[in-house]
């Protein structure tokens, strides 16, 4: 185990460098009268350090660390009333952190996944309108952008990316559906996709089963994984859940598999 932060009760750890020597996650502390989360960054030889929130914020959150471990992308701010603030951040070098600022139009976000060398972030954001979720992309050049929903979707929420952060991937919100979520993958040029309607284009059968969340994919961004479901009866409760694989290799064979 790798214990938790001082004064901390609990700990999850959220993701790992690419050479599995770096973890970063949140841990439970006390903190005065109530209690509170903390970004944390563990390493072996340093053991688990707190990622601290912006001045002013009382929380922070840890979700993800880039392959060379440069840079740790997440949220701060605090959860409760009336401050409800959630700001997209990473943290680098000295563990300071530094706010991405929201993406026009939201009210608040939280980044979620960060490409290989810490160039490209992504997430989820709220926006100010009250209609569903947004996902986000941001870069240094572009600062924070909303990439906007698929065709027939009401919301978007990215998970992850590949290396250089030019695939995103996650789940949109499709009203009247039972299982409420189709996978979905954003690329500058095709925008937000619904991934069950671009496998079924390409001549993927998907033996019946719903793709309800992409998490990640492969750095060629041929190959993608994530939570799936099948219906065994006519409400929710008969949802038969099932992780997946789908590969697209560079030749004509297309191919998909459930687990589970």
């Amino acid at each position: 185990p790798l214990g938790f932060l001082p004064g901390g009760v609990a700990s999850i750890g959220t993701g790992i460098s690419g050479d599995g020597r770096t973890v970063v996650g949140y841990s439970a502390i006390n903190l005065g009268s109530r209690g509170a989360q903390r970004a944390f960054r563990w390493t072996e030889e340093g053991g688990m350090r707190e990622l601290p929130p912006s001045p002013g914020d009382a929380q922070s959150w840890a979700y993800a660390i880039s392959r060379d471990s440069s840079t740790v992308v997440g949220v701060t701010g605090d959860n409760l009333f009336p401050t409800f603030r959630r700001m997209p951040a990473r943290w680098r070098g000295d563990g300071t952190p530094e706010e991405l600022g929201l993406p026009p139009g939201a009210t608040a976000a939280a980044a979620r996944t960060v490409s290989a060398t810490g160039d490209v972030i992504a997430g989820d954001a709220t926006p100010m309108s009250g209609s569903g979720g947004r996902g986000f992309r941001w870069t240094l050049a572009t600062g924070s952008q909303l990439i906007g929903v698929a065709a027939g979707h009401s919301s978007s929420d990215i998970v992850g990316m590949n290396s250089d952060g030019s695939i995103l991937v996650g789940s949109g919100g499709v009203p009247g559906v039972i299982s409420g979520q189709h996978a979905i993958m954003w690329t500058q040029t095709t925008g937000v996709i619904d991934l069950n309607v671009y496998f079924a284009s390409l001549g993927i059968d998907l033996m019946g089963y719903v793709l309800n969340e992409a998490i990640a994919v492969s750095d060629d961004g041929l190959t993608f994984v994530g939570r799936g479901s099948i219906q065994n009866g006519p409400t929710p409760s008969d949802r038969i859940d099932r992780a997946w694989i789908v590969t697209i290799p560079a030749t004509a064979f297309i191919a998909a598999v459930f687990y589970g």
